[in-house]
């Protein structure tokens, strides 16, 4: 009769102390957060046309490249309509103008950005690619 009792209050004891039947105290962990689970649209790898890590750093390229133009933004971001990161992509026209007589030459291009999931150890982290069209 003893050691039944000095079982059951072992038992007891663990089951207070949150440690269940078999002793263990370990609880269901939730799943981690990942590109997959937080933002499933997005790309977790760099299109190949996409260098730049910022808009304004495609632009400065641009800008480098049509030096007898002034280049201006013509529109904020707007959602990106084509490309590979249409569904979360964004894109901004670019305008020309000739330096000599001020006149509206053409548009040479717009810049489009891409968001990029990367999973770390911290959970997903976003960050941008951009690239000249």
């Amino acid at each position: 009769m003893k050691r039944f009792l000095i079982r059951a209050s072992a038992l007891a004891l663990a089951l207070v102390m949150g440690g269940g039947a078999g002793g263990s105290t370990s609880e269901a962990q939730p799943a981690p957060k990942t590109c997959a689970t937080e933002y499933p649209k997005h790309r977790t790898s760099v299109p190949s046309d996409y260098p730049y890590d910022s808009e304004d750093a495609a632009f400065r390229a641009l800008v480098d490249e049509y030096k007898s133009f002034t280049l201006r933004k013509e529109s904020n971001r707007a959602p990106a309509t084509s490309g590979p990161c249409e569904a979360t992509g964004w894109h901004t026209k670019v305008r020309a103008t000739y330096k000599k007589n001020g006149k509206d030459a053409f548009y040479p291009a717009s810049l489009v950005g891409c968001p990029i999931c990367k999973d770390t150890s911290s959970g997903p982290e976003l960050y941008e690619k951009w690239g000249i069209k």
